[in-house]
Parts: C-alpha cells; sequence; structure tokens
C-alpha cells in the first residue's frame, strides 16, 4: 500500500468515528429545536439558480412568525430561548 491509499483510508476511518461520535449531540439538538419552533427544526426556501430555475434550500433553527408589520426573523423576543441562542452563534 502507497501513501495515498493509507492517507484515503485513514480519512475515512476518522470522518466515520467523527460522525458516530457527534451524531447524538446533532440529534439532541433537532430535537431541541423541533421543540421550540412547533415541530419544525428546518425552514425550506425556494432560490433561483444561475438559469432562473429554482432550488430548495434547507435552513436549521428559523423561527418564522408574520406580524402585523410582515414577516419577522430577528432576534426579537418572539423568539424561543435555544432558537436565539443557535442563531446568535
Amino acid at each position: 500500500m502507497n501513501y495515498q491509499n493509507i492517507k484515503r483510508i485513514f480519512d475515512f476511518l476518522s470522518a466515520t468515528i467523527v460522525f458516530l461520535l457527534l451524531s447524538p449531540i446533532f440529534i439532541f439538538i433537532t430535537i431541541c429545536l423541533s421543540i421550540t419552533n412547533n415541530g419544525k427544526p428546518f425552514f425550506f426556501q425556494q432560490r433561483p439558480e444561475k438559469i432562473e430555475k429554482l432550488f430548495e434550500i434547507i435552513f436549521p433553527t428559523i423561527n418564522r412568525t408574520i406580524t402585523p408589520t410582515g414577516l419577522n426573523n430577528s432576534l426579537g423576543t418572539n423568539m424561543p430561548v435555544f432558537t436565539r441562542t443557535i442563531k446568535s452563534t
């Protein structure tokens, strides 16, 4: 085995181990966001591509509330504490 093959195997194994170690944290954060955002931990938005074809992008933790003055995405007081903490980091 040469250096490139060993490096590739090491990279794959280390990435897999880190992913498995961090998975419980990601699951916990997703559950917390789901609880604080009324069951919606992710926000989906359609955006245009360069050739004006639409694609969908996923954002975590955005609590979109509609107020009389329009859409509110700021770090206002109507946002749950957990969501404010995640958005401010």
